[in-house]
């Protein structure tokens, strides 16, 4: 039976953490593995991991806040070799078969290349009742760099990968601007599409809650108002989180580390395409060289007039 390792941060999680964690040690047809690293949690979370002691393929200890990426990626840093590795929120409920169908997926692929498994998410509110899908079939055409450097709509809870995958992200540097500015996801779906094969799997093997104490875009969600009633309000607060200060720059950023890291591995219309990003605040030149790259800008997730303003004025 193939090992799984599954990595998760905790911070003040105790509303729905024993939910998650019974759906994980629940997995069938996996010799699966929990590992979890708490980010100071100021609520009773680590009096609910404790509970868990007992449990022989159970770990966790405390950390310092570090915020969600780089606990992650702390995880993942220090976790030792297994078959398989993934990621799991605090608060959602998995699916009985969610990595032993990941794990099969992954076992019909070339096993000598890194490879990373993303699946799909039935959306749920606080009280697990039924909300959307989160994810389409016309998704899978979004696995490409291209895309990615602007928006990753596969989350790391979903996602399930292979030792080669695991073996190439933990021997790149800590620091880097994707896990400081953004999410260890990102860095994750980043290297498996540079260096090896992504998969989408649309049928949902999770229940993901959605609430206002998510450590993910939900709470940006809610701390803006765009769950709010009425087509005019969620319009003008789904504008206020596209020019929300911590997402200043961060597209050119990731860009500019995409280069500093993979330059060497990236194809030609890659290498193209993410310089042209990286360096559009370098003068005039640079800005139009991106604006007339309308096959680019097209894969950015806003409409084609706000993606000009926000070059414009330095904001991608």
């Amino acid at each position: 039976m193939e090992s799984c390792i599954v990595l998760m941060s905790t911070y003040n999680g105790e509303s729905y953490l024993k939910e998650q964690i019974d759906s994980i040690l629940a997995q069938a047809d996996v010799d699966v593995s929990l590992i979890v690293r708490d980010d100071n949690s100021s609520d009773r979370t680590v009096d609910i991991l404790q509970r868990y002691e007992k449990y022989p393929r159970f770990k966790w200890y405390v950390g310092e806040n570090l915020g969600c990426a780089k606990s992650f990626m702390e995880l993942l840093y220090n976790a030792p070799k297994s078959d398989f590795y993934a990621f799991s929120d605090q608060d959602d409920i998995w699916y009985p078969n969610k990595l032993s169908r990941a794990i099969s997926w992954l076992q019909q692929r070339d096993a000598s290349i890194p490879i990373l498994y993303c699946g799909n998410q039935n959306c749920v509110d606080k009280d697990g009742n039924h909300m959307y899908q989160r994810l389409y079939e016309k998704d899978e055409q979004r696995l490409c760099l291209k895309t990615l450097i602007f928006d990753n709509p596969f989350s790391g809870c979903t996602m399930v990968f292979n030792y080669q995958l695991y073996q190439k992200i933990i021997h790149l540097p800590k620091d880097n601007t994707i896990i400081l500015k953004r999410m260890h996801d990102i860095l994750v779906i980043y290297v498996a599409v540079i260096y090896g094969e992504v998969l989408f799997d649309i049928e949902p093997m999770m229940d993901y809650r959605r609430h206002e104490n998510n450590l993910t875009d939900a709470s940006v969600d809610q701390r803006i108002g765009v769950f709010e009633k009425g087509v005019r309000k969620k319009f003008f607060n789904k504008v206020k989180k596209l020019f929300m200060a911590e997402r200043y720059g961060i597209r050119r950023e990731s860009a500019q580390t995409v280069l500093t890291l993979f330059a060497d591995d990236l194809t030609l219309d890659d290498e193209k395409m993410v310089r042209t990003l990286a360096e559009y605040r370098n003068g005039w030149r640079q800005m139009l060289v991106l604006l007339n790259d309308r096959d680019l800008l097209r894969h950015c997730d806003n409409c084609r007039l706000i993606t000009y303003f926000k070059v414009f004025i330095g904001w991608l």
